[in-house]
């Protein structure tokens, strides 16, 4: 089971946009503050193995963007939340199995969520 999370700073703040963008360019450990990521959808996808991972990571993605029809009318998706919502886009975080991904300008990395100002247990 993975968890797209939509980052509700990330086009909000053009200081907390560009300061996540140096991180991402970095060797900076990336922390998202969980009360700024907003669950939006599930899937059943699970890697099979840590090779594994960029694959689904990538089809979680491409599969929560907008194309000939709303992403969530897609029938392996569970739609998280009221209202629409957008395309996942860079700045947004996926949770597989306990970990969480930074959706990079290029790839994913992976990142630390922290809740209460303390990383949540992997």
């Amino acid at each position: 089971m993975l968890t797209v999370y939509h980052n509700a700073r990330i086009f909000s703040s053009l200081e907390y946009r560009r300061d996540l963008e140096t991180a991402m360019f970095s060797n900076q450990v990336i922390t998202i503050d969980r009360a700024d990521l907003r669950p939006v959808a599930q899937m059943n996808e699970s890697p099979k193995s840590l090779a594994d991972v960029q694959n689904v990571l990538s089809y979680a993605c491409a599969r929560t963007q907008h194309d000939t029809r709303a992403w969530w009318e897609h029938p392996d998706i569970t739609r998280l939340g009221d209202g629409e919502h957008r395309s996942t886009s860079v700045g947004d975080v996926i949770e597989i199995n306990g970990k969480f991904w930074l959706v990079a300008d290029i790839g994913f990395r992976e990142c630390i969520v922290m809740e209460n100002n303390k990383a949540e247990p992997a």
